[in-house]
Parts: structure tokens; sequence; C-alpha cells
């Protein structure tokens, strides 16, 4: 499922990923409601959402999560991490990238490569 309020992105993406599986059935939502509702009434596998679309991490599905972000958030990021969200993307990410992030299988946490020395130095910051 991806949620997302831009149409672009949900449409472009669902494209990107419908290239190597196209009987793969990818559900849409553009608000966290909607997400919510829809949820429910679908099996999700992976769960690709906007991260100003989380509301709270603990009442996410059991799939895996992989967070989009346009402008990346340490916060954000941090609770994605602990809890359990498999990577961080910027939503400029190329196509490979998100290709990648929804297949890995690793219980690894994966971040977009562009972010990770941003990541690194704020992180440093806000331990010290």
């Amino acid at each position: 499922m991806i949620v997302d309020s831009s149409d672009i992105f949900r449409i472009g993406l669902k494209a990107i990923l419908h290239a190597d599986d196209s009987d793969t059935e990818i559900y849409e939502a553009t608000t966290y409601k909607e997400f919510e509702d829809n949820s429910f009434h679908n099996n999700i596998d992976v769960l690709v959402i906007n991260q100003t679309l989380i509301q709270d991490f603990e009442r996410l599905p059991g799939a895996e999560i992989v967070v989009v972000a346009e402008n990346p958030d340490l916060f954000i990021l941090t609770s994605s991490f602990l809890h359990g969200a498999k990577c961080y993307l910027l939503k400029s990410s190329t196509s490979t990238l998100f290709k990648a992030a929804v297949k890995l299988s690793e219980p690894d946490f994966f971040i977009d490569p562009s972010l990770q020395a941003w990541a690194a130095r704020n992180l440093r910051c806000s331990c010290l």
C-alpha cells in the first residue's frame, strides 16, 4: 500500500513497482484515515507511507514499513528505526532504490544513501 497525498508520487511509484511484478495488487490512500479504513479490508505486506501522514507508529499494521520523506526529519527517522521500519527514503530516490527497498528481506534498517552523512552528523549531535 502506498500512502501519500501526492497523486503524482503514488501513480509513479505504483508504475515503478508494477514494472517488475504486474500481478501484485497495490492499494493507495491519500490520507491516514483513508489508509486506516482500507488497511482493515486488505492484506498489506509492504506499507510505503509519507512521514507527514504517520500519526502513531504503534497503530501501523504489522507490514514491512518504508517511510518516505520530502524533507528529512531526525525524530521520524529515529522513530522509524525504533518501531521496526525497514527503511527511510527520500521521495526523490531513484526507482531502483524504491524497488530494492520494497524487496528488502534483511532485518536491518536502510537509510537513503543521500541521507547517511546527514543522519550520522545529526545523530551524533543529538547524543552529545
